[in-house]
């Protein structure tokens, strides 16, 4: 029996429910499915390797199925088909907060930050008066929230004020010093008692600090009571010398009573008696000199050669162009012509600055030896051939050297080692021009 109808019989035909396949299963591995590729994607249409056998784009469902691209947008992993947010990679549903933010509940309040205006305070979801992270609470019930409430404890006051909270601010004799700060609450010209006490005034006339009420010498700064001088003038003796400061013209000066020429504390004592005492004298023990200058006392101030240094600091008394003796001595001057730090004193060559003797040259002229022959270059005729000092007939650099010995010197003896010969010649140097048959060769 041939049921397919594909011309093998049953009995041999491996798939006899399908014309198109007999000998085997087929690539497919199976008789439901021919071996074909009708997308033309290059894989064949049984499920084994064409999940989509009519959408060339695609060989497996994937997460939008066959005909369906597989776009993912925002490249989150969950393709564009299913993806609530296909442009936000954070979310693929919209959830409470929508695309663009988290469904995060930072403070744990069981509202999403996205719609908690406290997203920080789990006890709040809304600022309210005080704002996130303070309570909306009225302690003293006065209206006024705590936070807003300077006296949280006084119904009366929202602010300390002046007098603080719990306490009220009144004036009572209208001096604009509250009275818990008003020590005389009922006298508005005094705020404390003051000297005189709440009720008089503390008027001090004489400025002594001793207000008038308590002063016996209310016009007299230096005096509280009368005394022996009177209101006015003082019966103290400050010095104790037996005459009080009244009558005293040092009354602080035990040994004076008048100012004398040096004033009150200082004696008019002139030791060297030169006329001048000793409170202006600078030096009181030198009768010929009344300040130190620059020798001090006991020495006078001379200067031999004017140059504005006494004798006793000038180490050249003599010398007014110097007050020290310095490299060169007293009376000859410390120059250095030539600035190459020795003085012209001890310079041989006080011009050169590269030299301070003259050497083989000379100043002005350098003692070096280019070619370190012994000679130097100012009597070097050859400065820079160690060999020779004067030019002589090869000049500089080449020797005067005979080396065939010829009398020839090799500079101008072509053939230097053939002593027979200075030129080439027809046959080269070492070998003689000579025609033994008389050939002409």
């Amino acid at each position: 029996e041939d049921t397919d109808g594909d011309l093998t019989l049953d009995c041999n035909d491996a798939c006899p429910n399908n014309p198109t396949k007999w000998a085997d299963n087929g690539l497919c591995n199976s008789c439901q499915h021919n071996d074909e590729d009708l997308d033309g994607d290059g894989a064949l249409d049984c499920p084994l390797f064409d999940e989509c056998p009519n959408d060339p784009n695609k060989v497996t469902t994937g997460q939008c199925g066959c005909g369906n691209v597989e776009v993912d947008t925002d490249g989150d992993g969950t393709m564009d088909c299913v993806d609530g947010c296909p442009t936000y990679p954070r979310k693929a549903d919209p959830g409470v907060c929508g695309c663009a933010f988290e469904d995060f509940d930072s403070d744990s309040d069981g509202t999403f930050d996205c719609v908690d205006e406290c997203a920080e305070d789990p006890n709040k979801i809304l600022e309210g008066v005080c704002g996130c992270g303070v309570v909306d609470v009225d302690t003293d019930g006065d209206g006024t929230f705590d936070c807003n409430d300077g006296c949280i404890n006084d119904a009366n006051k929202v602010a300390p004020g002046d007098c603080g909270c719990g306490e009220i601010e009144h004036d009572t004799d209208s001096d604009g010093t509250n009275d818990c700060h008003d020590g005389c609450v009922n006298d508005p010209s005094k705020t404390f008692p003051g000297q005189c006490g709440c009720g008089n005034l503390d008027t001090d006339t004489d400025g002594d600090g001793v207000a008038d009420c308590a002063d016996e010498c209310p016009a007299d700064p230096t005096r509280t009571s009368a005394g022996a001088c009177g209101c006015g003038t003082s019966t103290v003796d400050s010095d104790a010398d037996g005459t009080p400061d009244c009558a005293d013209a040092c009354p602080f000066d035990a040994n004076k009573i008048t100012t004398g020429l040096c004033g009150c504390g200082t004696a008019d004592t002139d030791t060297d008696a030169d006329g001048t005492p000793n409170c202006y004298d600078g030096c009181p023990a030198d009768a010929g000199k009344t300040s130190p200058g620059q020798c001090g006392c006991g020495n006078l101030d001379t200067d031999n050669d004017s140059d504005g240094t006494a004798n006793c600091n000038d180490g050249c008394p003599n010398d007014a162009d110097k007050t020290s003796a310095g490299l060169c001595g007293c009376g000859i001057a410390d120059n250095d012509s030539d600035s190459d730090g020795t003085v012209d004193c001890h310079d041989g060559c006080d011009a050169d600055p590269n030299k301070i003797t003259p050497g083989v040259c000379g100043c002005g002229t350098s003692d070096a030896d280019s070619d370190a022959d012994g000679v130097p270059d100012c009597n070097d005729a050859c400065p820079n051939d160690a060999n020779k000092f004067q030019i002589g007939v090869c000049g500089c650099g080449n020797p005067d050297v005979d080396a065939d010995g010829d009398g020839f010197l090799a500079c101008n003896d072509v053939c230097d080692n053939d002593a027979n010969k200075q030129t080439v010649g027809i046959c080269g140097c070492g070998v003689s021009d000579v025609d033994s048959d008389g050939d002409g060769t």
